[in-house]
Formats: structure tokens, sequence, C-alpha cells
């Protein structure tokens, strides 16, 4: 049995042996036509007797044409379950569409208030057929997000360094302690 790398679905799997078959499809039919030729250059060009190659020179065309068909018919298998898999495939892959709704009124409540520069949460509840209420829950405050970043960033630069003033999440007071730090930290080297 052979080993393929991990993890792999049907479609690659099979991806994969349907590559090793059509190479198999192809070097079998490029050795016919390779026979042809040859059979064709023996009898035709340098004028032996067709009797040397077991069949007329006719009986190897009709071989060669039923070989072609059937290798032809293999390789529309090949591609047409290729086909299948793939749509298979796409049919179990979820599919999210956009549900056009009546328009509903929107109520939208932060908490806290009044605080900029943050990641909310919102969630949204319906409370009937025509309003929906949005609560915005502050789950982290950063100076980066926040509108004010302008404001405080020339207040702190000389105190605070631009890396911890950007990941800072405590606003006002966690700049404040950052910048005690770093007066501690002065004071210890000088």
């Amino acid at each position: 049995m052979e080993e393929y790398p991990q993890p792999m679905d049907r479609e690659e799997v099979f991806r994969f042996k349907a590559k090793k078959w059509t190479r198999k499809i192809l070097a079998i039919a490029i050795l016919y036509l390779l026979w042809m030729v040859f059979v064709f250059s023996t009898i035709f060009i340098l004028g032996f007797s067709y009797r040397w190659s077991i069949l007329a020179f006719d009986d190897w065309v009709t071989i060669g044409i039923i070989l072609y068909v059937i290798l032809i018919i293999m390789e529309l298998i090949i591609i047409l379950y290729y086909l299948y898999l793939r749509r298979e495939k796409r049919l179990k892959a979820p599919v999210f569409e956009e549900v056009e709704e009546e328009e509903k009124k929107t109520i939208t409540y932060t908490y806290p208030r009044d605080i900029e520069g943050g990641v909310f949460s919102s969630n949204y509840i319906d409370i009937d057929d025509k309003t929906t209420l949005k609560l915005r829950t502050l789950l982290v405050r950063a100076c980066m997000l926040c509108g004010k970043r302008i404001e405080c960033w020339p207040k702190y630069k000389d105190k605070v360094d631009k890396e911890d003033f950007l990941a800072n999440t405590d606003c006002i007071d966690g700049l404040e302690r950052l910048s005690k730090k770093k007066a501690k930290r002065k004071k210890k080297t000088e």
C-alpha cells in the first residue's frame, strides 16, 4: 500500500493516482504509435514482407484504433470521476449566503460609555420583529486604537517608549505606571 503525505482527502489521493494512470496510458499510446511507425516503414518504405510482424498492416491499424478508443475511454473515466469528487467536495463545503431581512431598527448600547480605543464585543439581541439591540462591551483598551493617541503621545513620548505606548491597555493610568517604571530604571542606572 502506498503512503501519502498526511492529511489527504479522497480528491487528493485520486489526483495522485490519476496522474500515474495518465502517464501509463500516455506511455502505452506513444509506444504503440512508435510500433506502428516502425511496422509502416519496414513494410512500405523498406519493402519487407508483413509476415515478420505477425499481422498485416491493416490488422495493426484496426488493433490500434481499438486500443486508442479504450485508452480514451479510460482517460475520460478518470477525468469524470475526478470532476465528480471535486463537485462532491464543493457540495459538502458550507455555503454562507447573505440573507436579506426587512429593515430592522438597531439600538446600540456601549458599555462603558465614552471610552475610545479598544476592542469591543458586539452582541445582537432581537427584542421583537422590528427591533434589535446591539450591545457593545469593552474587552480590552489599547492606545494604538484610541482616537486620543495623537494628543497623548506628545505628553508621554519622553517618559515611555513608543512600543510600550502602543501596547498599553490601561490608558492614562497605564502610561503613568510605565513612566514611573522607566524613571526608576533610569535612577538605578545612574
